[in-house]
């Protein structure tokens, strides 16, 4: 007799993601705000969005999401804006944004998906296009991943194509 396949989480993995969740927490509270720890903050949320079945749960850590991927993205271009185009900071900078910003449009991305409310959608376009003249895989994969949420095939065969030139 073979089990059959659930739809909700194991427990001990949802377990160990609040665990890790009250981890990060505590440490940025301590005043260790690296932008990898803002970063798995964000991550941790989104893994717990997608785990629920709860409405109001997803949209609860999705507001969460939002509410630490903004300000970093925020804090990251300002502090790119105050390099100057000299220093070795600068692309570590410009890098930390890229990833910012996509992980930024991925969680807006993840609350379209499971809201289908396309308001959600449109801020994801908002947030990504105007990083899409940079040749990069994330960007790349982010314009993919959009054009196809918006069910949109001429858009989404120029950037498949533009992610096969990339590889």
């Amino acid at each position: 007799m073979t089990a059959e396949p659930t739809t909700q989480p194991k427990p001990l993995e949802r377990t160990a993601l609040v665990a890790r969740l009250g981890e990060t927490d505590q440490l940025y509270l301590r005043g260790e705000p690296s932008i990898a720890l803002q970063q798995e903050r964000i991550d941790l949320r989104m893994q717990l969005a997608r785990m629920s079945m709860e409405v109001a749960e997803q949209q609860y850590f999705m507001t969460q999401a939002v509410a630490l991927a903004e300000p970093l993205c925020m804090q990251l271009s300002t502090q790119l804006a105050s390099l100057s185009s000299n220093d070795d900071d600068d692309t570590a900078c410009q890098q930390a944004l890229l990833a910012a910003t996509a992980q930024l449009f991925a969680v807006y991305l993840l609350w379209f998906n499971l809201s289908k409310e396309r308001k959600y959608l449109t801020i994801a376009e908002q947030v990504i296009k105007p990083f899409s003249h940079i040749a990069s895989a994330q960007v790349t994969q982010a314009m993919v991943d959009l054009y196809q949420a918006k069910n949109s095939p001429a858009l989404l065969a120029y950037w498949q194509k533009k992610m096969l030139l990339l590889k």
